[in-house]
């Protein structure tokens, strides 16, 4: 099904966009000195993706109706665009974790986690599910996990969890195989060069 306010929302993006251009211009021709706060940009970004999530599990208990096929979606017409605010949501997350100082916004960082995490398996899209395993595998390998033999064990225990996906939606991964597959004898058949002697064999 197609997304009827996809043009609402493209223009709503474009307008911000330019108000922020607007905005930067005139301080750089009046020579006024722009500094970028890290931490606010990630916090920006964690409570637009927590409000979509929320959004969507109100949706899963039936408090907002989805209009689209697919019963959460959040503001989205499909899955992937909630599960990549997610991941989004995920990346901030533990970006400000990390730089956290209190043990009660650590907490509260927790469980914004944990929810933004179900809602990736909830969502069902495989390349968010992949995304966010991505995420919390890199922040686990480079600031939990310091000894080799034990970053050894990870990767082992890891690769089921890999293969796995292939099994979250088995059809739909067999399409996508079959599709690129006939794009790869479609490409060898009507290479560009191919009368220059340059196809592919």
């Amino acid at each position: 099904m197609t997304d009827t306010h996809i043009l609402p929302k493209w223009l709503y993006s474009l307008s911000v966009l330019s108000v922020i251009g607007v905005f930067y211009g005139i301080a750089k021709f009046c020579r006024y000195k722009i500094t970028l706060n890290v931490n606010f940009c990630h916090a920006v970004f964690l409570i637009v993706a927590l409000l979509q999530v929320v959004y969507a599990y109100l949706q899963g208990v039936g408090v907002f109706h989805s209009y689209f096929a697919f019963k959460m979606v959040g503001s989205f017409d499909n899955p992937v665009g909630l599960a990549t605010c997610a991941c989004v949501g995920i990346s901030s997350c533990l970006y400000l974790f990390r730089n956290a100082h209190s043990k009660l916004l650590r907490y509260i960082l927790v469980l914004i986690l944990i929810l933004l995490c179900s809602m990736l398996f909830l969502s069902g899209s495989r390349a968010g599910i992949l995304g966010g395993m991505l995420l919390l595998l890199y922040y686990i390998w480079c600031y939990i996990l310091k000894k080799g033999v034990i970053r050894f064990l990870f990767i082992i225990a890891v690769i089921p969890m890999f293969i796995g996906m292939y099994f979250v939606k088995k059809d739909s991964a067999d399409g996508r195989f079959l599709m690129w597959k006939v794009t790869a004898k479609a490409i060898q058949r009507k290479f560009p060069c191919k009368e220059s002697n340059l196809a592919v064999q």
